[in-house]
């Protein structure tokens, strides 16, 4: 028989009758603060406490719910942030200045982008902030100054952005594979992302262009730079555009890219030009189940910390590392899902800008564009740039979305587009910079788009799909898409107009068979 003794008097309990030994603590929640107490040396039962705000905190998206992890000297507090999503809660990014959390959705019937205070209690599950031809958006950023909200879409392999209103949706990228995690710059301008099928790191421009010439990138017709391309399954990724990497003892440039890989269980760093890559952390024998190794998908940064959370522990652990070494992995909460995945890290200090960018952004008044303002970095300060599905191209004045007076339509069948490439607007011809899409702007989209032909009389596009045997047709304006002609016409490889005659001509593809239909 064994007897324990337990001095009653080294013993604290709280108001809600939990009990802790002395020298432990514990944090609650206090009318929407932070209160830590500490069981005293004094003995008694006595303990202390002291109350803060609430500054600092992790979100983790976790399927129907996301989660609020305060992170308090040392000392955690985890509780269900936001509860009873419809679907399934992926990226998150946060609008520090405007309280607002973004997160992305990818259940069916669900898919969206999302929008809610972040100071709001658990029973506000947020309203849908972009609705309408979103599948499966696995990343989201915010562009903390214009207030854009950019997002991928793995199944359109596309890049999107929208105003702060959610409005004026253009299309920035198109044609990856399958575009997961992404992270903006405004600063600088810049555009990251990872792309899951590719095992790759990338980076354009925030208003989606990329300047081979500038880069001096190899490939003239490129139209964005692969900074890594050794990955697996590249989730997760975060910025440091204060980190400085350094020349020499004097000259150095900023910026620093963290991810995390779910298929090498790796998290590994590069920087903004693709220089000082490393593997911060290989866990691919830290975590297991059933003696196989287990992805992962969040990251955040804060600090000199990365916080992430390894897939399939049955106790849903999220642990941190720090990123220059110092310290090892240290488990700092417990009680998530099995499968989280995004996160993000929301403090006082964050998105500010320095001394060294006190440019022209688009920020408040300061711009003039028609419709949508995109941060070029404080060398060039801001561009202008139109909607997709609208027709609209930037006008001469470089700030006004006008139509064109003459322009090419093309398609691309691998990212199910019909783009207009302006050749006079407003009188005043369009020069090409070279670049194989330049001012290239969507129009239409459809699965696999093949030929195309344009009434000027009614100012619509006819294309025909070849993936689903048809011929669309919508407004240049991007209105009143509908189909044209569907029935038993086979695949369609060339259309033409004889806008006089209100007839459309389309071939069958390796025939010589022509048949024509009256277009009203």
């Amino acid at each position: 028989m064994h007897i324990f003794l337990i001095n009653v008097f080294l013993v604290c309990e709280d108001d809600d009758g939990q009990t802790y030994m002395q020298g432990n603590s514990w944090t609650t929640m206090v009318n929407g603060k932070l209160k830590r107490c500490t069981c005293g040396g004094e003995g008694m039962g006595a303990y202390t406490c002291s109350i803060t705000m609430e500054n600092t905190f992790l979100v983790v998206a976790d399927g129907h719910q996301i989660h609020k992890i305060s992170l308090f000297e040392g000392d955690v507090y985890r509780r269900d942030y936001i509860s009873n999503l419809p679907g399934t809660a992926v990226a998150l990014a946060i609008d520090k200045s405007n309280n607002a959390i973004f997160w992305t959705d990818v259940g069916n019937g669900n898919a969206g982008i999302y929008k809610a205070q972040l100071d709001i209690g658990t029973t506000n599950t947020g309203t849908r902030f972009v609705r309408g031809d979103i599948h499966e958006p696995n990343g989201i950023a915010i562009d903390w100054l214009s207030k854009n909200v950019i997002w991928s879409d793995a199944q359109l392999g596309a890049i999107f952005m929208v105003d702060k209103y959610g409005k004026n949706r253009r299309r920035l990228i198109s044609g990856l594979s399958e575009p997961r995690s992404i992270a903006v710059d405004p600063l600088v301008g810049a555009l990251f992302w990872t792309d899951y099928a590719d095992g790759t790191v990338n980076f354009c421009a925030m208003s989606g262009h990329f300047d081979p010439l500038k880069a001096h990138h190899y490939d003239q017709t490129a139209r964005f730079l692969t900074l890594y391309n050794y990955g697996k399954w590249p989730n997760q990724l975060v910025l440091d555009p204060q980190y400085k990497n350094m020349i020499d003892s004097e000259n150095y440039y900023n910026g620093m890219i963290y991810w995390i890989d779910g298929g090498k269980r790796t998290i590994e760093q590069i920087d903004y030009i693709g220089n000082n890559h490393n593997i911060l952390l290989n866990f691919n024998h830290m975590f297991n189940m059933d003696g196989n190794a287990v992805p992962a998908f969040g990251l955040a940064l804060h600090n000199d910390d990365l916080y992430f959370s390894p897939w399939h522990q049955t106790d849903g652990t999220i642990y941190s590392i720090s990123r220059d070494g110092s310290s090892g992995l240290t488990a700092i909460s417990r009680g998530i899902s099995p499968r989280p995945f995004g996160m993000a890290i929301v403090f006082d200090y964050m998105q500010q800008k320095d001394k060294g960018h006190q440019g022209n952004f688009c920020e408040s008044n300061r711009h003039h564009c028609s419709h949508l303002c995109v941060n070029a970095g404080s060398e060039d300060g801001y561009e202008c740039t139109c909607p997709s599905l609208s027709g609209l191209v930037i006008g001469p004045d470089g700030r006004n979305c006008v139509t064109p007076d003459e322009f090419l339509l093309v398609t691309s069948l691998t990212e199910g587009t019909v783009s207009l490439i302006p050749t006079k607007v407003q009188g005043i011809p369009v020069s090409s910079n070279g670049t194989e899409f330049a001012e290239r702007t969507v129009v239409a989209q459809s699965v696999r788009p093949s030929a195309v032909a344009f009434d000027p009389m009614e100012q619509r596009i006819y294309w025909s799909d070849v993936a689903l045997n048809r011929i669309y047709r919508q407004y240049l304006n991007g209105t009143f898409q509908g189909i044209f002609l569907e029935d038993s016409i086979g695949t369609v490889d060339g259309i033409a107009i004889d806008w006089n005659n209100r007839l459309l001509f389309f071939r069958y593809v390796n025939t010589s068979l022509s048949m024509s239909s009256i277009l009203n």
